[in-house]
């Protein structure tokens, strides 16, 4: 083989990995990161048809100041929950399918908004958890995440939405979990080396009628 096209094959490998590889400047403290398929999916697991039948039924039936234990005792541990400030927590359950893969995915949920254990807000629609991931600015997104992180500790509860987006530019995602209620959420913090955002890598902010009501927090 021609010595000549050797080598210029072997240059051609390493620009094109210099390439791939040379702007993601991940910091040290994402070496060991792994993305976490349970985040985001769950095996949907034995009679998944009748229970997400059964929980649509359920969940139509519930009216705000339902009682958060009993819907857990009723409905047993949801799909995927989330825990904010200002004793906030949002649960999913499955209510229907998107696709045929036995797993259930957040977008195939219903989603129940409880303070103090009451219930606040519910929706069981296939738009309210709009998109799985973002993508990041390889480049700056370590920098771009703490800076996140710190304008988000600025923030007050009862911060405006307009004022929020000023301070922190455009979200992520934007979801909208019940009426009134709405979720901005910004990149703060690291899980995979994909170069996108995921849910699990932002910081959720749940605004109220237009204001800061609870914030879920920061993995550092």
């Amino acid at each position: 083989m021609n010595v000549g096209y050797v080598l210029f094959a072997g240059a051609c490998l390493c620009v094109g990995l210099a390439f791939q590889f040379g702007d993601l400047e991940f910091d040290g403290s994402d070496d060991d990161a792994v993305f976490d398929i349970n985040s985001y999916s769950r095996p949907v697991g034995d009679n998944w048809q009748e229970r997400q039948s059964s929980n649509s039924s359920y969940l139509r039936t519930l009216e705000e100041g339902a009682d958060l234990d009993v819907v857990v005792n009723s409905l047993g541990e949801p799909d995927f929950s989330q825990d904010f400030d200002n004793d906030v927590k949002l649960l999913m359950y499955r209510t229907r399918s998107e696709r045929t893969d036995l797993r259930t995915t957040k977008d195939e949920t219903a989603v129940l908004v409880f303070r103090e254990g009451r219930l606040i807000g519910k929706k069981d629609s296939s738009d309210w958890f709009g998109g799985v991931r973002a993508r990041v600015n390889i480049s700056t997104y370590s920098e771009d995440q703490a800076e996140n992180r710190r304008k988000i500790d600025e923030l007050g509860t009862g911060a405006s939405r307009a004022s929020i987006i000023s301070k922190l530019g455009r979200p992520d995602f934007v979801d909208y979990p019940a009426e009134n209620l709405e979720i901005l959420s910004y990149r703060t913090h690291s899980r995979s080396r994909d170069g996108f955002t995921s849910r699990d890598e932002a910081t959720a902010l749940l605004l109220d009628d237009g204001e800061l009501f609870a914030r879920t927090n920061p993995e550092q």
